[in-house]
């Protein structure tokens, strides 16, 4: 069971995706923001974070995503 971060603003696509990872027995953490996002994985990492394409709040999101991305550089080394 892996425990994600699920990054999405529009509400209805949230929930289909929580609803399919959580049948698949993931634990499933949703944020609606990059701001949000960005302290959930320097507060407590998850296993997996899964990024909308579209944010309100860029430099937040594109911070989430440079935190993601570095994470997962490292895990693969």
């Amino acid at each position: 069971m892996s425990r994600i971060l699920l990054v999405q603003e529009r509400h209805d696509a949230a929930l289909a995706l929580l609803d399919e990872l959580q049948r698949a027995g993931h634990v499933v953490e949703p944020v609606e923001d990059g701001a949000a996002a960005l302290h959930r994985m320097l507060t407590s990492p998850p296993e997996l974070t899964l990024l909308g394409t579209t944010c309100r709040r860029s430099t937040a999101c594109a911070s989430s995503r440079r935190r993601a991305t570095a994470a997962i550089s490292r895990s693969s080394c």
